[in-house]
């Protein structure tokens, strides 16, 4: 009787291993045919809560993957992202909405300030955050329709030495394949020049028809404008000490 029993659970954990196998096979297949892979879901932030806060999962569609050239994004924007905003506020309140979530503790009271200029997007505005020297912290995204404020998604979050989870043990949380601390202020490996190089063989491989307007400096990672006949049609972000490719797709243009 006592190798019966024995026998029925060895068989039981053989099935159980055999399920899970077949289950994370299942789901990292369903990973792979996502051209812009994965990343954290972040929600909304209302008054004074936290920057990492999770809710309805609004911007989960980030790319990302652990390569030099991240694969360009084909597939339609569903959901949240592919939503057309309708325009409630003036860009006023959209700089006061960012304003008050500074002045809620966000960044713990740094003398802050938001950018003069706003990124308009259909499905949402983007204000960058300035320091005292004028340097590029991080940024945010309003909703235009109800000035609701959140992070953006990518890497303002995941290669973000200052504020993001690049300076916080890991290299842009994973996705680029490599592990490591980097610090704030850590002078990058890849010039600008590299980056503009980086995005150019980026544009080619991919067919990409854009060029390359503008070229910003993000704490852990280079911010370029690819632009068509003078329309912004996406932002690209090469980190600063990988290489590593980001193609901004959930942006509406």
């Amino acid at each position: 009787m006592e190798n019966k029993y024995w026998g029925l659970a060895i068989l039981m954990f053989a099935a159980g291993i055999l399920v899970g196998f077949v289950l994370s096979n299942y789901y990292l297949a369903q990973i792979a045919e996502q051209p812009y892979g994965f990343s954290p879901s972040y929600g909304r932030i209302g008054q004074g809560v936290s920057m990492m806060n999770t809710g309805t999962g609004m911007m989960n569609s980030g790319i990302g993957l652990p390569s030099t050239l991240s694969p360009v994004a084909t597939k339609p924007m569903t959901g949240f992202l592919a939503q057309t905003f309708p325009v409630n506020i003036t860009d006023q309140q959209a700089f006061n909405a960012v304003k008050d979530i500074m002045n809620d503790g966000f960044f713990g009271g740094a003398d802050f300030h938001p950018g003069d200029e706003i990124i308009k997007f259909r499905n949402g505005w983007e204000i960058e955050v300035l320091d005292a020297q004028g340097a590029v912290v991080f940024e945010f995204i309003v909703d235009p329709s109800n000035g609701n404020v959140f992070p953006e998604m990518g890497p303002n979050m995941m290669w973000n030495t200052r504020f993001g989870m690049g300076g916080q043990g890991m290299i842009g949380g994973g996705m680029m394949g490599q592990w490591g601390r980097v610090r704030a202020g850590t002078p990058f490996s890849i010039s600008e020049e590299q980056a503009r190089d980086i995005v150019q063989d980026y544009i080619e491989k991919n067919n990409l028809n854009a060029d390359i307007e503008e070229v910003e400096i993000h704490p852990g990672y280079w911010e370029m404008h690819l632009v068509h006949d003078g329309l912004l049609l996406w932002q690209i972000d090469v980190n600063g000490y990988t290489g590593a490719v980001w193609l901004e797709t959930w942006h509406l243009t």
